[in-house]
């Protein structure tokens, strides 16, 4: 079955776009007005990097997180996560 190109996967391609230019490839201003998401407390073990806040974009099946730079508030990365990847908790 293929998975429907998301909004996290669209920004993703513009940050891979703008990173091959040397530039800020998202910059958190753009991807907060853009990206429906939540803040996280902290980044997951596989993504915590010093330095690095993240924040949580749902889209139907797929959790995709992001993880900025706190010194220039641009991506450093992302990974995304289907529904067989991940359980929500809601506290």
């Amino acid at each position: 079955m293929m998975k429907r190109l998301t909004i996290a996967a669209t920004c993703l391609l513009a940050a891979t776009a703008a990173q091959a230019q040397n530039a800020c490839p998202l910059s958190y201003d753009i991807f907060e007005i853009g990206v429906p998401h939540t803040d996280m407390d902290t980044c997951p073990d596989s993504m915590a990097a010093e330095g690095t806040y993240c924040r949580l974009s749902l889209v139907a099946e797929v959790a995709t997180i992001f993880a900025f730079s706190e010194e220039t508030d641009c991506l450093v990365t992302s990974q995304a996560y289907y529904d067989d990847q991940f359980t929500l908790t809601i506290e």
